[in-house]
């Protein structure tokens, strides 16, 4: 009877509790990591980059290249197409949501919300989910390069 005790008793303090799964969605933190370029904007059936001669009244603020740095949870937003500087903004992620808000934000207060739709290697393609201003291209995807 003691032997079958210690045998129980052995059976579940050996095992170490598993670690919980988590799901880093269609990229992970590691692959996130660097400068992203841009390459297009599509919105609806058509695609729209740097060079189209015609372009929708403020669309050219979607064209962004962005430099994700993972240990800061930091990413630099760039206009892709003017001169214009860019910006520093906090960020996180959740599987395939990645969220902006400014810097050192103390209400935290989400400026920009992206979903991860693809990534294959060196491209990356998100959905532009929520800005800070009132565009009409809500949903459209912005495709990237490493």
């Amino acid at each position: 009877m003691t032997v079958v005790m210690a045998i129980t008793l052995m059976s579940f303090s050996c095992c170490k509790d598993e670690d919980p799964i988590v799901d880093e969605g269609l990229i992970t933190l590691e692959e996130l990591d660097g400068v992203w370029n841009f390459v297009s904007f599509k919105f609806g059936d058509t695609e729209y980059n740097c060079s189209s001669p015609v372009l929708p009244e403020n669309m050219i603020n979607m064209f962004i290249s962005m430099a994700f740095n993972v240990d800061e949870k930091t990413v630099y937003i760039n206009p892709a197409c003017n001169s214009h500087s860019g910006l520093d903004y906090d960020f996180t992620k959740d599987a395939n949501t990645i969220k902006f808000n400014p810097l050192g934000s103390v209400d935290n207060d989400v400026k920009y919300v992206f979903a991860v739709i693809g990534y294959s290697g060196g491209q990356l393609k998100i959905s532009v989910d929520q800005t800070p201003f009132i565009y009409p291209y809500i949903t459209g995807v912005i495709t990237l390069i490493k």
